[in-house]
């Protein structure tokens, strides 16, 4: 008859072995994790430090605006919606209370609203920062995507609120999140005068999760399976910004206030690079100094010295400033590598100086109809035209209006209403 044999493991591992075998797995499982540390670090309970919080978050422009766009691909209005949409998922389940600024393609500006197309972006900003702040959130998230003349840049950025030093932490956090899931980026993070993060009352900042300027990048931003993963990237830097505040606890407030300035003035704007070395320049009579977009990834503005006719005759600070702009307005030199900021199709309707040096200066709509870009490329058409401007001693700001009101923004990110001086975090090194 037949008799079936017990396996060799289950004979080896008899009653009187049992005992031996559990200390053997024993020391072989210690070992094991002695020897092969846990992949992530687990800083403070995901629970505790992630769920219960609010975010705001912001899907940009919408409606009658579009933003930016990629020819015969996308508009820049719909892969901020979609990408707000994953997060919105991803937070949701993670027990975080997600406030939408819009779920549907439209802006936030009253539909009666009768004003031209800037008023109306300004009307926009307006409605969405007071949506955010009496929301009693968190954090604020605002999804954009960027463009820029030329073809040559790409890359997803982070920005925050000059001295802000909660948003600029949270801004590292996601940027490093963007560049390990996205691919290679050598772009940094940096400050930005965007009315959604300065008149916010929270941490907040604001993630350009492309060129669509770009055809690569547009391509890619076009693909759904691509901006799940633009969201995952944000969502998980959020993730780890809120786990590494919640194991600091209280240690926060004893760092230096001042947040880190990274490559090409990203916060603190004081003691920044500076563009031009005084001691090496030297300007020949009828010479200025414009300035223009660099073509590298971390387009920041350079100048450009350039001899203007007519501007030795021209006494008033006025004139000179007119000059300045027509100059501006043509671009950058035939042989420059650089890059116009400012539509070419602008045109000035008057400017003039007040007691204080302040410069009064008013565009007709083409500087509006004609601007095509992102945020970032909004910060660098007003800081070329304000940079270039400041160059005149005399002129200490400058305010800039469109036909008649300042109550205006050029492309939905900045509003013209303040004052605006010198930004020199904003331009690169001089090199000789």
């Amino acid at each position: 008859m037949y008799k079936r044999r017990r396996p060799l493991l289950i004979m080896w591992i008899s009653k009187r072995n049992l005992i031996s075998a559990c200390i053997i797995i024993g020391l072989l499982t210690a070992v094991w994790f002695l020897m092969v540390p846990p992949d992530v670090a687990v800083l403070a309970p995901f629970s505790e430090a992630v769920s219960g919080k609010k975010v705001v978050i912001d899907a940009g422009h919408g409606g009658i605006d579009p933003g930016a766009k990629a020819p015969g691909i996308t508009l820049e209005k719909n892969v901020n919606l979609d990408i707000a949409m994953h997060l919105k998922r991803l937070f949701s389940k993670a027990g975080v209370y997600v406030v939408m600024i819009r779920e549907t393609d439209q802006d936030l500006a009253p539909d009666d609203f009768q004003g031209g197309m800037a008023r109306r972006k300004k009307k926009d900003l307006e409605a969405r920062v007071n949506l955010a702040n009496n929301s009693g959130a968190d954090l604020f998230l605002s999804i954009h995507a960027n463009s820029f003349p030329g073809q040559s840049w790409s890359g997803a950025q982070t920005f925050y609120d000059r001295g802000e030093a909660e948003s600029n932490t949270w801004a590292r956090a996601v940027q490093s999140e963007l560049v390990n899931q996205l691919g290679p980026n050598n772009r940094k993070v940096k400050s930005a005068d965007f009315r959604v993060l300065s008149d916010t009352k929270m941490p907040a900042i604001l993630v350009e999760v492309g060129f669509l300027s770009n055809p690569r990048e547009a391509r890619l931003l076009a693909d759904q399976e691509y901006r799940v993963k633009v969201a995952e990237s944000i969502y998980q830097g959020t993730v780890n910004y809120l786990v590494q505040k919640y194991s600091e606890r209280g240690a926060q407030g004893e760092r230096d206030e001042q947040p880190a300035v990274s490559s090409g003035g990203a916060a603190g704007q004081t003691g920044s690079t500076s563009a031009v070395n005084p001691e090496t320049l030297r300007l020949k009579p009828g010479e200025a100094i414009l300035y223009f977009a660099s073509i590298d990834n971390d387009d920041n503005l350079q100048p450009e010295i350039r001899l203007i006719p007519g501007l030795m005759e021209k006494t008033s600070l006025s004139q000179q400033a007119l000059l300045l702009l027509a100059e501006l307005i043509k671009g950058p030199g035939p042989q420059s590598v650089l890059v116009a900021t400012v539509p070419s199709a602008a045109k000035v309707n008057s400017a003039r100086v007040d007691a204080n040096g302040i410069l009064m200066i008013d565009f007709t709509d083409d500087l509006v109809t004609g601007f095509q870009g992102g945020g970032r490329s909004e910060q660098l058409a007003v800081f070329s035209i304000v940079n270039t401007l400041t160059g005149i001693e005399g002129i200490n700001g400058v305010k800039i209006s469109i036909a008649g009101r300042a109550d205006v923004s050029i492309g939905g990110h900045i509003s013209l209403e303040d004052v605006f001086r010198r930004n020199e975090a904003i331009l690169e090194i001089w090199k000789e």
